[in-house]
């Protein structure tokens, strides 16, 4: 784990390098007068996939502040393609919901498909379900009897 920690360092950092002149392209599109449609459709194919990119490998270990500044780069994309709009409406007129819950989806679906699955390799390292909370068994009551001094 400590071999791959600074790879997912200089990884998040080279993305956010990437995002950064892909929100530069996005402002070039904005300026030749594309349409919203089309600067939604290169969001989407070109911004989301940078910043969504193993999410389930990294997601959990972002510190608030790499999380905020990753959620940062959302809002200014909408603010370019939703100029005279709040970045809520934005969302929703674009149909997308907040990176940090989008990430949040994608790691829980991850898990579901790898994990969970049980053709799955990791799935024999879950603990076996338990039918209902009948079958579970208590102790019989003992008489402690008290020790005499």
């Amino acid at each position: 784990m400590l071999f791959v920690a600074p790879y997912v360092y200089t990884r998040k950092y080279n993305a956010m390098h990437s995002v950064e002149l892909c929100l530069y392209f996005l402002k070039q599109l904005k300026r030749s007068v594309a349409g919203r449609d089309d600067l939604l459709c290169f969001c989407g194919t070109v911004i989301w996939p940078v910043l969504e990119y193993a999410c389930p490998a990294w997601h959990w270990s972002l510190t608030a502040a790499q999380s905020k500044t990753l959620g940062s780069i959302q809002q200014r994309a909408m603010r370019i393609i939703f100029t005279d709009n709040d970045y809520m409406l934005s969302l929703i007129l674009a149909g997308l919901a907040m990176l940090g819950s989008r990430r949040d989806q994608l790691t829980e679906r991850f898990f579901r498909r790898s994990v969970l699955c049980e053709a799955s390799c990791l799935h024999y390292l879950l603990p076996q379900k338990r039918d209902s909370v009948s079958d579970r068994t208590t102790p019989p009551c003992q008489n402690i009897s008290s020790a005499s001094c």
